[in-house]
């Protein structure tokens, strides 16, 4: 499935709106559990979605983490991220545009990209790396669908890297689990053989900014 900030404008609405009815977030538990660790265990209190779709990952870490800053950055704003006042860029992340709004909301602990897995994934991370950070993220660096995104991750991205990969094939997608049909997929079984048991997130310090803290921190 292609990620909203693949979609031409005209389909980013209704594919949000697809997603919200879903009401979960497209992750698999184990690996949002690791992630979660991670951050706890790095202390990240500021948090920056790129390509955020519905919003309820940005959410979900805000309340459950209690973040002190979050911020989304997508084509069409969820109206779970109006609600909740999330600072938002509506519009393209390569636009000149986003550059200047990311520049006056200064550093991100933790900056998690999950917008365009086809090509744009490696503009995407070299903006990210000019502006002031400590950890970068992606999203979906095993999903199956996307290999060139997963070769990036693993022999283009340098730094302090570590990877949350689910290898627990009794698990079902979604947090909570997704019910199918869904999307392109009518049951489970057509997702896995599509996109895998895993969708992966990767996360890297730069070299020059230090080390991952692992204390606490499985996979």
């Amino acid at each position: 499935m292609s990620s909203p900030s693949e979609l031409e404008p005209s389909a980013v609405v209704s594919t949000v709106q697809s997603l919200l009815r879903t009401r979960a977030m497209l992750q698999w538990q184990s690996e949002l559990d690791a992630f979660v660790e991670l951050l706890v265990a790095n202390r990240v209190r500021s948090f920056l979605e790129v390509g955020a779709a519905t919003g309820r990952l940005s959410l979900y870490l805000a309340e459950r983490l209690e973040l002190e800053k979050v911020a989304a950055c997508d084509l069409w704003q969820s109206p779970l991220l109006k609600a909740a006042h999330v600072e938002f860029f509506r519009g393209d992340h390569h636009d000149p545009a986003y550059a200047e709004w990311r520049a006056r909301l200064g550093h991100f602990d933790m900056v998690f990209i999950d917008a365009d897995h086809e090509t744009g994934f490696r503009r995407d991370y070299e903006i990210e790396l000019a502006h002031p950070h400590t950890f970068i993220a992606f999203h979906d660096i095993a999903n199956q669908a996307y290999p060139a995104l997963r070769h990036f991750w693993e022999h283009e991205v340098t730094g302090d890297k570590v990877a949350f990969v689910n290898r627990d094939t009794s698990l079902r997608f979604g947090v909570p689990a997704v019910a199918f049909p869904f999307a392109s997929w009518p049951t489970f079984e057509d997702y896995v053989a599509e996109c895998g048991h895993a969708c992966g997130i990767g996360v890297v310090r730069p070299a020059a900014s230090g080390a991952i803290t692992r204390q606490s921190v499985a996979g």
